[in-house]
């Protein structure tokens, strides 16, 4: 039995899409990594922010980080599968060494960052 690594995946979305698109793209890609036999453990927006430089004429993009689990036959389908999508301008995907149950920037009880 295959077991699932996990995997970080920052995807940069079309900047010009509405709120319904970018949810509909969102729930795209959740349902994407679902059916390659993975399953999402967290998500986090990180909202809109521009391009260091432009990516099909677009100067921003939404950002959106994925933190799921996946078996690793099927990264290359992910990556093939976001590629043939025009909503989604860039994607970069990487093994994780484990989930962190603190979304980034969280701070401790004191105000402190982790």
């Amino acid at each position: 039995m295959e077991t699932n690594d996990v995997y970080e995946g920052l995807f940069v979305l079309d900047g010009e899409l509405s709120e319904e698109a970018l949810a509909k793209t969102q729930r795209q890609i959740t349902e994407q990594i679902v059916t390659l036999g993975g399953a999402v453990e967290r998500q986090e927006p990180w909202g809109k922010r521009r391009l260091a430089y432009r990516v099909r004429k677009r100067r921003d993009g939404f950002y959106w980080l994925v933190v799921c689990r996946l078996p690793a036959a099927a990264v290359g389908a992910l990556v093939s599968w976001c590629a043939m999508q025009e909503s989604i301008l860039r994607r970069l995907l990487v093994r994780a060494p484990a989930v962190d149950p603190q979304p980034v920037g969280a701070t401790t009880t004191n105000g402190q960052s982790q």
